[in-house]
């Protein structure tokens, strides 16, 4: 699987679309509804990671594109460059899906697509304003529109500046919204994560040919171990595993406490360790007390892990730690704020959503989406081996649902369109001019190469989507 496979995107996305995507995907993988299982959802995660970090770098990209298309030429099949490896994590054979397994790579896919990729295929400077639309509701709930059409009819993409947009869409207050929020602040907790991240990624991993039990564990050990968890001396449900993996340092995945007394054990000997599970925990544990019975079997090898002190982040980055510190919060800060002011908006402009009265909708453009987004969806459903609407129905939805998205979309055009009317909004050729140098700046390329891209009249659209 490439890493645009992995981010569920074509090859041309542009730098937006990947980031755009990457950040929708995590949210998936990281919601509490995500039925997969949080090791799972750890592995995705982690591909997600890896994937966004080589398409995000312009420099990166471009080597594996070219990686790519060698492959490609030299008739093999796809594959991801070599990473290095980051950080530990559990080796395990690579297995056929299962019904199940793929049932819910289906569900995670469907949850993603139908809700965003639709909305990727605008663009990148209008994926970001649309992203908090509408709810997904029809204007007339018990009629069912014909979604197969007539044989050969085809839909065209409709005018909205040529069309009086009145018979569609009544617009309501959209100026002078107050909403109450919140600016966070970037925790200590966040800046301590990034440079965790640095050692990670110049730590070195050494696997043993055998199974070391002739020496007591270290720090940077790989420990196969056995734990049993316990609460008021009785074993819990999901507190107990066999066969499990640690590597003794912090930030190992496992809760804060749980590999103190790890280290100089002899393997074939258990350790008793007493703790509390912490507050942001599941609910039902959070805060309570625990013991774990930990047998460690063997060591299996043994990661070289630089400390985080002043010298090491001095080489790394040329900033001592404080310095690089504060570098980190500002950058962080910057970035906190822009996802903020983006979330305000999103918030506002579901308030202009729900304040505008819809009419009807011109079926033209609903088809005309529709009908392009289930040739997406049954291409997809064929890479799956399951037809088009048994594809839909692993996720809980049908083909009406698609439908009503597309009219969703097509109602926050119409009310956007109807407000760039109302207030006589044009771009000038200043404003397209600024905003081609501020598109090419955010993508990593030159002027010329966005509009050879993305073409005059997309940019102007998305330059009058800022303006509104």
């Amino acid at each position: 699987m490439t890493y645009y496979e992995i981010l569920m995107l074509p090859k041309d996305s542009s730098t937006k679309e990947i980031e755009v995507a990457y950040e929708e995907l995590c949210k998936v993988y990281n919601s509490e509804e995500y039925e997969g299982g949080a090791e799972e959802a750890e592995k995705m995660l982690k591909k997600l990671e890896e994937a966004y970090a080589t398409l995000s770098d312009p420099e990166k990209r471009k080597e594996y594109d070219a990686a790519l298309e060698s492959d490609e030429e030299e008739g093999e099949e796809e594959k991801e460059p070599e990473v290095k490896e980051e950080k530990a994590e559990k080796v395990k054979e690579t297995k056929e899906q299962s019904p199940a397994e793929k049932k819910k790579s289906i569900m995670v896919f469907i949850s993603f697509v139908v809700l965003v990729a639709v909305i990727i295929a605008l663009g990148a400077c209008i994926v970001v304003k649309l992203f908090g639309g509408a709810d997904v509701e029809t204007a007339n709930p018990d009629e069912t529109p014909n979604l197969e059409g007539e044989e050969g009819d085809i839909y065209v993409q409709m005018d909205y500046m040529a069309e009086d947009l009145s018979q569609y869409i009544t617009l309501g207050q959209y100026k002078g919204l107050e909403i109450e929020a919140i600016r966070p602040i970037v925790s200590d907790a966040e800046i301590e994560a990034e440079l965790w991240a640095i050692v990670d990624a110049n730590t070195t991993y050494e696997p043993y040919d055998v199974q070391v039990t002739d020496r007591v564990t270290e720090k940077g050990d790989f420990v196969n171990i056995d734990y049993v968890g316990k609460m008021d001396g009785e074993i819990f449900e999901g507190g107990s595993n066999q066969g499990d993996s640690i590597v003794l340092t912090e930030n190992n995945g496992y809760i804060d406490w749980f590999e103190d007394d790890l280290y100089g054990v002899m393997p074939g000997t258990t350790v008793v360790s007493t703790g509390k599970f912490p507050d942001n925990y599941y609910e039902e544990l959070a805060g309570k007390e625990v013991t774990f019975e930990i047998t460690v079997n063997y060591i299996a090898g043994h990661y070289t892990i630089p400390e985080l002190n002043d010298e090491f982040i001095t080489e790394i980055t040329g900033m001592g730690i404080a310095e690089y510190t504060q570098f980190l919060r500002e950058v962080l800060q910057a970035e906190s704020d822009s996802e903020y002011e983006m979330s305000q908006f999103q918030i506002m402009w579901q308030q202009v959503l729900e304040n505008a009265e819809r009419v009807k909708l011109p079926v033209n453009q609903v088809m005309y989406y529709y009908t392009s987004q289930r040739s997406m969806y049954e291409a997809y459903a064929a890479q799956y081996g399951y037809t088009y609407e048994d594809f839909l129905s692993e996720a809980g939805v049908d083909d009406n649902y698609v439908y009503q998205m597309m009219e969703s979309r097509v109602e926050e055009e119409l009310v956007f369109y109807a407000i760039v009317k109302a207030e006589g909004i044009e771009v000038t050729q200043e404003d397209y001019a600024n905003g081609i140098i501020e598109y090419a700046a955010s993508q990593g390329v030159t002027e010329a190469e966005l509009v050879e891209q993305y073409g005059e009249e997309y940019i102007r659209e998305c330059v009058l989507w800022d303006k509104v």
